[in-house]
């Protein structure tokens, strides 16, 4: 029974499992059934698309499917490729873990289509071949294919097949060819028939044609009948159509004439002295028939006869034309000369008068004018034009014009010189009024070249005039020497009447002082030297002065050497110096760039450039004798002096190239500076004002004053007085901007030849200086630079400003750039930003005042006092130096005894910050402790003052620095005050139990009470806010 069972529950499994099994698919269903089921098979219409293309399809999603490309390595992405070609895929499907399917199948991408179409092009016969090309179509992206183009041979006019052709199967593509045609057309050559000619009564030439070009072109040449005299066609026929050509054919002239033209009396040649005027070079002669024809060497035939002005040998052709019928006469080839005109220096000749002009074409009837004007005085109303170059030959030179005690016979007329040049004119006479004029008076002279000078004269030297009061335009002088005694000038040694558009090159001026008789004294002599005029009272405009070296005793400028007193106003504009030297005698003085003096009288410069030289040497002692020589060239002692009472300066630029002085000034009264820069030389200010001498400078647009090295941009000597105005903007650099001591460096190029030197802006570096008024002026930039540099201000010195801006100013080696120590004692010394021993600012705005090295802010420099006030007026950022307050005193090292500073600020706004160890307002630090001496301070507030005061280390906000001295004054209750104490500028660390914020620093820090009072000073309870006594803060007790 179990046996039986067990037989019976088997075959029902086996039953059982058939319909429900999965079944292999080559036993029960056959390939052509899995096919059916799972249609796998080559995707079909496939062409290569530039992309990638799957390779095989699926019809049903039964199973997982698996293909590959080599049979070894399937996956289940179905295979894709880009390429054209024929790829093998295997291919199966697995079911619950069983494969199901497995067939092998081959796909196909087709190569895709592309056409090659030759473009169809065209020539004329016997041009070359252009250059084939093709047009492909079907091709995808950058892909392309190659060919080869030719076409069928001939050169024949007609259409000829153009073919390309290549490997029909090219990476992805499959090419076919089309062909284009190349169309030749026919050449078009012309065939012209030659002109020809007879004389009545001959028989025909040979008549000719000429064909355009290398073609066999077969034609008949005739002419229309006739045999009267006069013109006739000649004709040219032929077939239309030869070959590859096509004809076209023009006529041409067959002239029948009558015998030649010829001259009856036949021209002869021209021999003549040159004088400047026109000649005609042939001497005419006689034509029987027809026009008589010339031409020089150059040049085509004309019927007028030529002519020359200009000394020289000369070819000239003539002949006869005939006209209508008559043929040309043979050429007649003839030389003419006109001789070199020689002038022996005294000859003179009446020159001739076009229009009421003198022409004047030689040096013999230039010596014509001077000999008439001189007998006859004058040529008023008259013009005299030169019409030629003229060469004197260095004859001597009798000037044109004179007011000679004898005669007074100034040259009154007007000079034309028409751009030419009158060379090679010396003087040696030593006479006054010499030049190629002597005196002109009341015209005009213009467009007229002087060059290879040599002049030797007394008074008014001049190579164009010794006097000039006549207006003057468009005059070069060039490669000139002149010397005299007084009044010497390249174009004017004496000049009343304006010149302008002139210029003077390669010129040397030597003025030197001579014993002449009354009414001349020996002060008089050796002065008044320029490079236009020495002596002018009328304007210089547009002017341009190079390559000058000027020598005189007194007033020599690179322009005028001196104004004439009282003119009104002479104007300087336009003018450009370069590579000028100017020399002023030692004893005597008075150099500048532009003009030497200029006393009673007020000089315009205006749109000048000057790149110049002053120096001063030796030529003639105190008593009037000449030296044995010129002596050595040497820097200008401060004292030496160009002398101005009124300058106005415009648009100028002027560079030194030695050591000179920009404007030296005594005794002058304003000059005003309008778009100016002045670059002084090394060891000179751009301007300079002597003891007890005042000047006010009034500044228009941007100026700019720098000094040069070691030197200020405007020093004010002690007793001296400078007043700055107007609505301009001033920039004034000392020391040429640069610094350099001790152990401080100011990082520019080549500073190491900056050490120890110093410039203030405006003041006097390392000296006494005077007074300096800024009042109304629109804005100023300062700038001191190294030992002892004001920003603005002086040892001793005053300072007024008023209603005015003061955008920067600066002392030298300022604490923000230079600190080393907290003490300064290693420092190089500077100076104030704005200091003296007196400052007055008042309704006025500074924006920045940075004191120098061991120097206030605004106040005193190194051990100084100073007398301070303030009214109406905002102080933006001030700032101390080292040891020195923002406003007050400064570092005060070995004071012997009291040293006072007095601050008043009555309704003003400041911000002001004390360097290390001195107060924001008030007194520095004072390194002996009072062993010496002490700071006497005196600070008064008042009115509706707003005050942000910072102390450094040790001091008060508003007082005393560290080391206390005598306080006194007040601050009234209607002040605003921001105070902060004790502030260590170069940390930013703030100690304010050190000191107070209104009142006193440190008295003596870690010292005994015994020994303070022994070695300092009692304060008494002098000081007070609001009403309130402010007591010395030192207690034993806290210090011990």
């Amino acid at each position: 029974m179990n046996t039986g069972g067990s037989i019976i529950v088997a075959i029902i499994i086996v039953l059982l499992a058939v319909p429900f099994g999965i079944l292999v698919y080559d036993e029960f269903l056959g390939n052509d059934a899995s096919e059916d089921i799972y249609g796998i098979g080559p995707a079909p219409d496939l062409t290569y698309n530039g992309t990638l293309q799957e390779l095989v399809t699926k019809k049903t999603d039964e199973g997982i499917a698996y293909y590959s490309l080599d049979g070894t390595n399937f996956t289940t992405s179905v295979p894709t490729m880009t390429d054209a070609g024929e790829y093998t895929v295997w291919c199966k499907v697995e079911d619950d873990g069983r494969t199901v399917y497995d067939e092998v199948v081959t796909a196909k991408i087709q190569y895709a289509p592309v056409t090659v179409r030759v473009n169809d092009c065209q020539k004329l016969h016997g041009e070359p071949d252009p250059v084939f090309t093709a047009t492909v179509d079907g091709t995808l992206g950058t892909d392309t294919v190659q060919y080869t183009i030719v076409r069928e041979q001939g050169e024949d006019c007609g259409g000829y097949v153009i073919s390309a052709s290549g490997e029909a199967i090219q990476g992805n593509y499959r090419l076919a060819f089309e062909d284009g045609y190349l169309v030749i057309f026919n050449e078009i050559i012309t065939v012209t028939a030659n002109d020809a000619s007879k004389i009545y009564g001959s028989a025909d030439p040979v008549f000719t044609a000429t064909v355009n070009g290398n073609a066999d072109i077969s034609y008949t040449v005739t002419r229309e009948s006739g045999e009267e005299l006069g013109a006739y066609k000649i004709h040219v026929t032929g077939e239309r159509i030869q070959g590859n050509y096509i004809v076209e054919f023009e006529s041409g002239i067959f002239n029948i004439m009558a015998s030649s033209a010829s001259w009856s009396v036949e021209p002869e040649s021209q021999s003549c002295v040159f004088d400047g005027w026109e000649k005609e070079l042939v001497v005419p002669g006689t034509v029987t028939d027809g026009i008589a024809y010339y031409r020089l060497s150059t040049g085509n035939y004309s019927n007028e006869i030529p002519t020359a002005k200009e000394p020289g040998t000369y070819k000239i052709f003539c002949k006869v034309a005939g006209g209508d019928g008559i043929a040309d006469s043979a050429e007649i080839v003839l030389t003419s000369v006109i001789e070199e005109y020689v002038w022996d220096g005294t000859e003179t000749k009446e020159p001739r008068s076009v229009g009421g002009d003198y022409i004047i074409n030689l040096p013999s009837e230039l010596a014509w004018i001077s000999k008439y004007n001189f007998a006859n005085g004058g040529f008023s109303g008259d013009t005299l034009v030169i019409g030629h170059d003229i060469d004197l030959k260095g004859y001597e030179w009798t000037p044109i014009g004179s007011v000679a005690s004898a005669t007074n016979c100034p040259f009154k007329g007007t000079l034309e010189g028409d751009g030419h040049k009158i060379v090679n004119l010396t003087i040696t006479s030593g006479m006054d009024y010499v030049g190629l004029f002597g005196y002109m008076s009341g015209g005009h002279i213009e467009n007229l070249t002087v060059d290879t000078v040599s002049i030797s004269g007394s008074q008014h030297v001049g190579s164009i005039a010794g006097f000039l009061n006549s207006t003057a335009n468009r005059l070069v002088v060039t490669h000139a020497d002149l010397d005299g005694n007084r009044y010497i000038g390249s174009i004017a040694g004496y000049q009343t009447k304006k010149i302008s558009d002139s210029e003077a090159s390669y010129v040397n001026l030597l003025c030197t002082r001579a014993t002449l008789s009354t009414p001349y004294s020996l002060s008089d002599m050796g002065n008044d030297v320029g490079g236009i005029s020495g002596m002018c009272n009328s304007d210089i405009d547009n002017c341009t002065v190079s390559h000058l070296t000027t020598i005189g005793y007194r007033n020599v400028g690179g322009i005028a050497g001196n104004i004439q007193e009282n003119t009104i106003t002479v104007k300087v504009s336009n003018c450009d110096l370069s590579r000028v030297t100017l020399m002023a005698d030692l004893n005597g003085g008075n150099a500048g760039i532009l003009v030497g003096r200029a006393s009673e009288s007020t000089l315009f410069i205006g749109n000048t450039n000057s790149y110049t030289s002053i120096s001063y040497i030796s030529t003639s002692t105190e008593s009037g004798e000449e030296d044995s020589g010129a002596g050595p060239i040497t820097t200008p002692p401060n004292y030496l002096s160009g002398v101005y009472d009124k300058i106005v300066v415009e648009n100028s630029n002027v560079t030194f190239y030695k050591d000179s002085v920009a404007t030296v000034l005594e005794d002058m009264h304003q000059i005003i500076l309008d778009g100016v820069t002045i670059n002084a030389a090394p060891y000179t200010p751009a301007i300079e004002i002597m003891p007890d001498a005042w000047l006010t400078i009034v500044v228009k647009n941007n100026v700019e004053l720098v000094g040069g090295k070691d030197a200020d941009a405007i020093r004010v000597h002690e007793g001296g007085e400078v007043i700055l105005t107007g609505g301009g903007t001033l920039t004034v650099t000392g020391n040429d901007g640069c610094e350099y001591g001790n152990n401080v460096h100011y990082q520019t190029a080549g500073m190491e030849a900056y050490l120890n030197t110093g410039g203030s802006g405006i003041g006097n570096a390392g000296s006494n200086t005077g007074s300096i008024r800024i009042t109304n002026l629109a804005q100023i930039y300062a700038g001191g630079y190294g030992l002892r540099a004001y920003g603005i201000g002086g040892d001793n010195g005053s300072v007024l400003i008023t209603n005015s801006v003061v955008k920067e100013a600066r002392g030298g080696f300022p604490e923000t750039e230079f600190l080393v120590s907290g003490y300064g004692n290693e420092e190089a010394e500077g100076s104030p930003a704005i200091g003296g021993i007196k400052v007055v600012i008042d309704s006025s705005i500074v924006e920045s005042a940075i004191g120098g090295s061991k120097s206030a802010g605004i106040g005193a420099r190194f051990w100084q006092g100073a007398d301070i006030t303030i009214s109406n007026s905002s102080l933006l950022n001030v700032v101390g130096g080292n040891g020195s307050a923002g406003i007050g005193g400064s570092h005060p090292e070995r004071v012997d005894s009291a040293t006072v500073l007095s601050i008043f600020i009555e309704n003003s706004n400041v911000n002001a910050v004390g360097g290390y160890y001195a107060a924001g307002i008030g007194s520095g630090y004072d390194r002996k402790c009072g062993q010496n001496g002490w700071i006497d301070l005196t600070i008064v507030i008042t009115s509706y003052s707003d005050i942000t005061a910072t102390g450094g280390l040790y001091a008060a906000g508003i007082g005393t620095g560290y080391h206390a001295g005598i306080l006194k004054g007040k601050i009234d209750n209607t002040v605003t005050l921001h105070v902060t104490e004790g502030t260590d500028v170069k940390n930013g660390a703030t100690y304010s139990h050190h000191a107070q914020g209104v009142g006193y620093g440190v008295v003596d820090y870690n010292r005994e009470a015994a020994s303070l009072m022994d070695g300092g000073v009692m304060v008494t309870p002098a000081f007070t806010v609001s009403g309130t006594p402010i007591t010395n803060p030192f207690d034993p007790a806290r210090w011990s």
